[in-house]
């Protein structure tokens, strides 16, 4: 596993090399005939650090899971505040 430590909401703001090290891994993992990488996902804040990290992913055009036991935050419970019509899906 691989732990991104970061200070804004989104694992992609502030941290220059998130979309490199993203980039080098899900082509290092393609190289090798394993496709696209599924990114997992848990955390606290799940209605705001969460989201922002699955969101940025999926704007990114990767596959994403979230592991609602490794999650937690006041929303999750109400996934639909969290994420309107539930979290979206990933590219197939």
């Amino acid at each position: 596993p691989v732990v991104v430590h970061k200070r804004e909401f989104s694992v992609f703001d502030g941290n220059p090399g998130a979309d490199a090290f993203v980039a080098a891994l899900a082509g290092a993992l393609a190289a090798r005939g394993g496709g696209a990488p599924e990114f997992v996902v848990g955390g606290v804040a799940a209605d705001v650090c969460v989201r922002h990290a699955v969101d940025g992913l999926l704007d990114r055009g990767h596959r994403v899971a979230v592991v609602r036991d490794a999650t937690w935050g006041s929303a999750w419970r109400r996934s639909a505040r969290c994420w309107p019509g539930g979290p979206r899906a990933g590219p197939a």
